[in-house]
Formats: structure tokens, C-alpha cells, sequence
């Protein structure tokens, strides 16, 4: 099958353009698009592994040790090694961390709102749903 339009360039475009916004609404909290969520994540899930964390957002481990040390120098995350297991850290959120997470959820929220906004009321829930399963399809592959 042959499509007029390129599924993938208006997704990729789609894709930039939100990250370059909430690259832009992050900022002021010292974060971007590609570490807030690791502080809604662990904030969850007080004490996950890193390991287990990685399994949770779907990425391999060098992408996750590369963020926790961002967030770590930067004060919104601790690391603990695990006692009975020095090869196993345990994440947990900051005071500072849990400071911004308001201000993290509070711009999602808005994004999210946002960009259901401009879909139609009446295909709002369907259009959510249909993002939803695209990613959930996605992934599985």
C-alpha cells in the first residue's frame, strides 16, 4: 500500500514541535522534554531500581544512567546503592524534585489539554484513544 502522505514525516514533525514547546515551558525549572518524566516515574515508585526503571520508560540503560546523572548534578534525584547488592541502585525523588513535580504535572497537563484542544470536541476522546493504542502498538513491535 502507498500512501499520498508521509505518515512518518507529519509524526517526526509532530513530534519536534511538541518537544520544542515543553523544551521551552521546562526551562525555567532547569529541565527539558527528555527528563521530566523520570521524575514523575520515580516520584511513583520511591526506591526503583534503575534497572527496573528503565524497563518501565522503555529505554536502554546508557540513555537512563545518562539522565539519572543529569538529574542527580542538577539536585531533583538521589541515588542509593542497594546493601545487599552494590551493583543495584535505588532512585528516589528530592526535596527539590518534589518541589517542581507541581509545576512538571501542572505543564503536561496544560500540553495536554492543548493539543486535544485542537481536534474537534466531538473526536477528542478518540483522537486519545487512538494515540494511546498507535504507541501501545508500537512499542509491542
Amino acid at each position: 500500500m502507498m500512501f499520498e502522505d508521509d505518515l512518518v514525516e507529519w509524526l517526526s514533525l509532530a513530534s519536534h514541535d511538541i518537544q520544542l514547546k515543553l523544551d521551552n515551558l521546562l526551562r525555567p525549572l532547569n529541565l527539558n522534554s527528555r527528563l521530566y518524566f523520570y521524575i514523575q516515574k520515580i516520584a511513583v515508585q520511591p526506591g526503583i531500581k534503575q534497572d527496573d526503571l528503565g524497563k518501565l520508560v522503555k529505554l536502554n540503560q546508557s540513555t537512563i544512567t545518562r539522565a539519572v546523572q543529569q538529574l542527580v548534578q542538577k539536585g531533583f534525584l538521589e541515588k542509593k546503592v542497594d546493601d545487599q547488592d552494590k551493583r543495584t541502585s535505588h532512585l528516589f525523588v528530592t526535596e527539590l524534585g518534589e518541589q517542581v513535580l507541581p509545576q512538571i504535572n501542572k505543564i503536561i497537563n496544560d500540553m495536554n489539554i492543548e493539543l486535544v484542544a485542537k481536534v474537534s470536541p466531538e473526536f477528542q476522546g478518540d483522537f486519545v484513544k487512538l494515540i494511546r493504542d498507535f504507541a501501545k502498538n508500537i512499542e509491542a513491535k
